[in-house]
């Protein structure tokens, strides 16, 4: 408690020196040692924390030295990393390298083979295409001149048939092919067509076992007498063969010739023979001649034979 009242007193007493002091009355001696010592506290004060700062400076400056003395080290240990990875990467190359140019040259070899072996098998392909083609020309001549050969034997086989069929039908028609003529007076009979010694006249005659005029048995209420008569007519001015059923040019929309169609018109029998197809025409300049054939067959038989014939005759 004295300590306290003595410090008291102290700046009590110093309080009352420094007014004087300002008011021009000199200081005691004892306001000196007061002021002195105060003014010695703030001094070391200032002094402890300009070494303090100091401090904390050498001490951030420590420490950034050893930060920079880390990263030094660390970029010296990557440079000599660094180091170490080109010096092995040298030390491969040059190991490696030998082997590496060997294969690079074994690369180029057999880039140059496959190359060489691609010419040679478009070579033997471009080869094989042309032989190919050759060959198929020559099949192809081979089967034109076959089908040539073929169609040769096929016609000369026709031509022998034809000239065997001509044959006979020559050779029948002069001993008399038994057929019903339709005259032009609406008369119908039985005759034997009869080609004549000179091979180019046609002509008839009343075929045995029949009447003395031939007749069918239907025609007879023409009031003109019938006549056996026959005529005769020249093969070379023979110009068409025309079925009974084809149309007539003459008269477009009409079958048949003239003499024909005036039979059938009048007797169902020789229109049913006319569309059943057994009707045949020789049509000559001023006149035709109009038979009926007992089948099918037979008038095929005269239609081919008279067409032959009108071609061959002399």
């Amino acid at each position: 408690q004295e300590a306290p009242q003595e410090e008291d007193d102290v700046e009590a007493s110093a309080l009352a020196e420094l007014e004087a002091a300002e008011k021009g009355i000199a200081p005691s001696g004892r306001f000196v040692q007061i002021h002195a010592a105060k003014t010695f506290d703030t001094t070391e004060g200032a002094v402890l924390a300009a070494v303090w700062h100091g401090v904390g400076i050498a001490l951030e400056r420590e420490a950034a030295c050893r930060a920079a003395r880390g990263r030094l080290l660390a970029a010296v240990i990557a440079v000599q990393a660094l180091n170490r990875a080109r010096a092995q990467r040298r030390k491969y190359r040059d190991l490696v390298g030998p082997f590496r140019s060997a294969r690079l040259i074994q690369s180029a070899f057999r880039r140059r083979k496959a190359i060489q072996e691609t010419g040679e098998l478009r070579i033997q392909y471009k080869s094989a295409v042309k032989v190919q083609c050759l060959a198929r020309k020559k099949i192809a001549r081979r089967e034109v001149a076959e089908e040539k050969v073929r169609a040769a034997e096929r016609q000369r086989a026709l031509e022998l048939e034809t000239d065997q069929f001509f044959a006979e039908f020559k050779e029948k028609l002069e001993n008399g092919v038994q057929v019903v003529k339709f005259n032009r007076r609406g008369q119908a009979a039985f005759r034997l067509l009869v080609l004549k010694e000179d091979g180019r006249s046609l002509t008839w005659s009343v075929p045995r076992g029949t009447q003395a005029d031939g007749r069918l048995g239907f025609g007879q209420s023409v009031r003109r007498k019938f006549s056996a008569k026959s005529d005769s007519f020249d093969l070379r001015s023979l110009s068409e063969v025309r079925l009974g059923e084809a149309p007539d040019p003459a008269f477009p929309g009409k079958f048949g010739t003239e003499t024909l169609r005036m039979h059938a018109s009048k007797y169902a029998q020789i229109r049913q023979m006319q569309e059943h197809g057994l009707c045949v025409s020789l049509i000559f300049p001023d006149r035709t001649v109009d038979l009926g054939s007992n089948s099918q067959a037979q008038r095929q038989f005269l239609t081919r034979g008279f067409g032959l014939l009108r071609n061959r005759v002399v």
